[in-house]
């Protein structure tokens, strides 16, 4: 009932790292990529903490998932607002 693409991110850049983007493709059973999800952690990631994500998945979806392909991207931002 509460379908979703999780896991853990680690940070091995030495230094923490502001902004994270996660994107995780969904596929059928044939390859077929039939939707897409991401977030933004909502906290900066420190060098070699795991810091868990979890992005919910609709329901109606999550049946026809078969496969997934997660990507992650950076971005440290070190100066002020």
């Amino acid at each position: 009932p509460d379908s979703s693409l999780s896991g853990e991110v680690v940070d091995p850049t030495g230094h923490p790292v502001s902004v994270i983007h996660i994107l995780g493709a969904l596929y059928d059973k044939n390859g077929n990529m039939i939707w897409m999800v991401q977030d933004y952690l909502n906290r900066a990631v420190y060098p070699e903490t795991p810091t868990a994500f979890n992005i919910p998945i609709p329901q109606d979806l999550a049946r026809k998932v078969s496969s997934q392909r997660t990507m992650v991207g950076s971005f440290d931002y070190g100066g002020s607002i």
